[in-house]
């Protein structure tokens, strides 16, 4: 029965698939783990039994060789022609998730992207065939098989003539960390997606050095003590579909913020799998003693009915769950809707669990306190209003500068594709014919700048457009010059990030945010976005719907004209007019095109603008030395004195309610520092809210909330320096 071996390469190029394995597992052996033992649990749920998932970690200090970890089962196993499918071909579900068996299956790669460590040996025994298949991480490998043989089933801890699959991940990769056992250990049993496979399946860590066994531990999440607060099911609101909520109150506080190992927190499940742990966006501290999830079918039927070719369902136009598996995709409409459902249960419940703290401080304090509120408000005013984007303009070709590339400088992502507008003076030489070039193989010209239309808009000009594909990581400059006289020329700076922090391109008509909301008695103004390729003189018309009750729409038909982005926008204005709970549908349609958003009446600001109250409150909650509460005229900013980074500096509380050090330099430095921290978290939060897309990477949210606390800590420090006003 023995077969000989068979080379492959991965039908995908060797540089995406390392790149995406990379996303994927972020450099962490844990992730890669988590895949490989939900493999485990599936392919249980597949023979409807239960059995042991062990993972051996086989370390060899003092010698050069790389650490081994090995998953492994005694469940279906795989047969060659099983494996080949499953590790070789990338696309289409290998799971039965699709067929609507009880299994994960995301991406159909999950398994293959733990190469990206170095390489990962899968072996399986079914049926009595022994089959070995080696990926490594640029996506090549070999399989080969043979009759399972007394050493085969030894070898992979398998009863001889039962079935099991062990997946061996090699660890090559320079700076890769493995953590120590008990490290490990913990992290297994409390991530959120193996909480339930811990408690269904004999899950078990055993460490080798030097092939000798030394330690051997369960892994078992261990729930909190808590009380149920809250078990219904519930509808989520434009879908046909219900979710089983259920909130628990722990006996103890949890520290931290909510993540994929905290044990505060909702998790969102589906049928089988768990997408993530999160707090949706509650700030309050009793969210530190609540956790729960919410149950609901219809999350597997979204990710097995998208077409990523492709989708024309605006109740599911993109991919709901991320790529990187870190959740579900928070701009997706089915996300927003079921966060509506939560919240609307949650927030009563955490406003319950609000402590009624004792306010501090002398009456000065209090008053400078006050001042340095409308210091701030005025700071962050425009920082939380709606955001009123110009859709540039302005740029234009001369005769003196008579070729324009827009927009001139771009950041795009690796292997993507991007459209350069190319603005040419009609009374050029340009005009009769371009040349496109760029300076280095970064960069590769995928379309010529042909076929000149005169713009829409601009006199003088004509309009075309090239199309760039991005080869390597790295900057470049792409050059059009005209074909008559390559001294004529304009050019843009490309830089080439491995993951993009800018802010994507549309890939057709669609509103920039797909879920909106508007200030009652505020009018504000929606973007609109499509691609250049939708209009090629620079200008398309649209014509707007709203249905629904609380906002209405100032005016139906909008113009998306050319930007400096090098994409298309048109400004829609929209007033709020009566608070409601259910969102509006704003339809934008455009030929055969059709963007389809939510828009919702929100509360308003006061009249009088933005109004910040801050309190120093005798309180302590955990790392936090303060928060903001809304209410419908007032953000509160609280800080907590018995926190050690402020309490220190205060003193002691006198009789009177005011603190011994509270009117020394050093004191109120740190007060305005909290202060400025607690609002930058606060904005930065509501920013991320409205734009996820300003807040695409780690670095990025970094800049960021620097560059905003920088700016309000210098509000406040110079605030303190004048003093109370004559």
């Amino acid at each position: 029965m023995s077969s000989g071996k068979k080379k492959f390469v991965v039908e995908y190029t060797s540089t995406a698939f390392e790149q995406d394995s990379g996303l994927a597992m972020k450099g962490s052996v844990v992730r890669a783990l988590i895949e490989l033992i939900t493999n485990c649990d599936d392919a249980y749920s597949r023979s409807r039994k239960s059995g042991p998932i062990s993972i051996e970690v086989h370390r060899f200090p003092g010698t050069d060789e790389p650490t081994r970890i090995a998953v492994r089962d005694r469940a279906t196993g795989l047969n060659r022609e099983e494996m080949e499918k499953n590790f070789i071909q990338l696309g289409g579900d290998r799971s039965g998730f699709a067929d609507g068996e009880e299994v994960r299956g995301l991406f159909s790669r999950g398994s293959k992207d733990t190469a990206w460590f170095g390489e990962t040996v899968f072996e399986g025994i079914k049926s009595g065939e022994y089959t070995r298949l080696t990926l490594f991480a640029d996506g090549t490998g070999e399989v080969e098989s043979a009759i399972a043989s007394t050493g085969h089933f030894k070898g992979l801890a398998i009863p001889e003539g039962d079935n099991g699959l062990s997946a061996t991940m090699v660890v090559r990769r320079e700076n890769t960390r493995v953590p120590d056992l008990r490290e490990l250990r913990d992290r297994l049993a409390a991530h959120v997606q193996l909480r339930g496979v811990t408690l269904r399946q004999d899950v078990t860590l055993i460490e080798y050095r030097n092939d000798k066994k030394v330690q051997k531990v369960p892994v078992v999440w261990d729930p909190p003590a808590a009380t149920t607060v809250f078990d219904e099911e519930v509808q989520i609101p434009g879908f046909d579909c219900s979710a089983r909520l259920k909130f628990e109150k722990m006996e103890q506080r949890s520290e931290g913020p909510v993540s994929e190992t905290s044990i505060h927190g909702i998790e969102i499940r589906g049928t089988r799998a768990v997408y993530e742990n999160t707090d949706f966006a509650q700030s309050a501290s009793g969210m530190a003693l609540i956790r729960g999830y919410v149950v609901c079918p219809k999350i597997d039927d979204l990710v097995r009915s998208y077409d990523p070719r492709g989708s024309s369902d605006q109740l599911n136009p993109i991919r709901l769950v991320t790529r990187s598996r870190d959740g579900l995709e928070p701009t997706h409409p089915f996300t927003q809707a079921l966060a509506t459902a939560v919240v609307q249960r949650l927030k009563p419940i955490l406003d319950e669990l609000e402590p009624k703290a004792e306010e501090g401080g002398s009456e000065k304090l209090k008053r400078d306190l006050n001042r340095l509120g409308k210091l701030l408000a005025e700071e962050m005013r425009s920082d939380l209003e709606d955001e009123d984007d110009e859709t540039g303009g302005g740029i234009h070709p001369t005769p003196n500068n008579p070729i324009v590339l827009i927009p001139p400088q771009i950041s795009a992502q690796l292997s993507s594709m991007r459209t350069i507008t190319v603005l040419v003076h009609k009374s050029s030489v340009a005009a009769h014919g371009l040349h496109a070039s760029a300076d280095s193989d970064r960069i590769e010209i995928a379309q010529q700048p042909n076929d000149l239309v005169p713009h829409a808009r601009l006199e003088n000009t004509l309009v075309s457009q090239l199309r760039i594909e991005m080869k390597q990581v790295g900057t470049s400059l792409v050059t059009v010059s005209a074909v008559q006289d390559s001294m004529i020329a304009g050019s843009s700076n490309v830089t080439i990030h491995e993951l993009s922090n800018s802010e994507e391109p549309p890939t057709g008509l669609e509103w920039k945010n797909s879920v909106m909301s508007v200030s009652v008695g505020k009018t504000r103004t929606v973007q609109l976005r499509a691609p250049i390729e939708l209009a090629a003189s620079g200008e398309l018309k649209a014509r707007v719907e709203l249905s629904g009750i609380g906002v209405t729409l100032e005016g139906e038909d909008v113009t998306l004209k050319l930007t400096g982005k090098g994409w298309l926008v048109g400004k829609v204005r929209v007033t709020g007019t009566a608070h409601s709970e259910e969102a509006c549908q704003i339809t934008a349609r455009s030929g055969m095109s059709e963007a389809v958003g939510q828009i919702r009446a929100s509360v308003a600001l006061p009249a009088g603008g933005l109004n910040i109250v801050p309190r120093i409150v005798d309180d302590f909650k955990g790392p936090f030395r303060g928060e903001i509460k809304r209410t419908d005229t007032t953000l509160t900013l609280d800080m907590f004195a018995r926190h050690r980074g402020l309490g220190r500096y205060l003193g002691a509380k006198k009789k009177d309610g005011s603190y011994s050090r509270e009117n020394e330099v050093e004191t109120q430095a740190v007060i305005a520092e909290i202060m400025a921290a607690v609002a930058t978290d606060h904005v930065i939060r509501r920013q991320a809210e409205r734009d996820p897309s300003r807040f695409s990477s780690l670095d990025l949210t970094l800049f960021q909330r620097t560059q905003i606390l920088d700016r309000y800590l210098r509000i406040l420090l110079e605030g303190l320096r004048q003093g109370e006003p004559d």
